[in-house]
């Protein structure tokens, strides 16, 4: 069974510097996502509307239960698009959604 643990929103915000603007600002969703006693962590930003990004576990994308996520992410979230952690390049990429491979070429490539 897959579903929703929990959803907190969040608006992480600088300070605001001396001239009134501010260096960065997230806003979103955080879920916890569980499939069957597997949980996941996923967010989601305000401003990449259909995107959500698989915080961890870092390895989820090759996890035995990353296709039944990938399903429930995109049929109950609305996504089109998800990140998953690439080692290699040590951030987060997009994942091609029927395949989960990464849409970025390896470095060796």
């Amino acid at each position: 069974m897959t579903n929703i643990t929990s959803k907190e929103r969040f608006d992480d915000v600088a300070s605001k510097n001396p001239d009134g603007t501010v260096d960065y600002a997230y806003h979103g969703f955080n879920y916890v996502i569980a499939v069957d006693e597997h949980l996941f962590h996923v967010r989601t930003y305000d401003d990449e509307p259909g995107v959500a990004t698989v915080i961890s576990p870092t390895d989820a994308r090759t996890c035995p239960e990353a296709r039944a996520l990938v399903d429930f992410i995109t049929s109950t979230l609305g996504c089109t698009s998800l990140k998953f952690y690439c080692g290699w390049i040590g951030t987060y990429c997009s994942v091609e959604i029927r395949t989960l491979e990464f849409t970025v070429r390896s470095h060796s490539s």
